[in-house]
């Protein structure tokens, strides 16, 4: 977020409401983002977002196999990031 310039408080209402979605339905059923919708065009931009950035890429791609997985569970029809 520093490389970007952004600090964490936009993003706080988000983390309340999925947290939030997350109490109610479970995991499994609160799960959104580019992965569950099968948006392979966003997941891509967060990639080249992440130029010079190894590690954290590798933690972007492991965290997008296990929403696949969750996708699956969810019989949801994603393509793989």
């Amino acid at each position: 977020m520093e490389r970007i310039g952004i600090g964490l408080e936009p993003f706080y209402p988000i983390i309340n409401a999925t947290l939030q979605n997350i109490e109610e339905r479970g995991p499994l059923l609160s799960l959104t983002g580019p992965v569950i919708r099968g948006d392979a065009g966003t997941i891509t931009d967060h990639l080249n977002a992440m130029s010079g950035m190894d590690q954290q890429k590798s933690i972007y791609k492991a965290l997008s196999l296990v929403a696949l997985d969750m996708a699956k569970k969810r019989n949801v029809s994603t393509s793989k990031p």
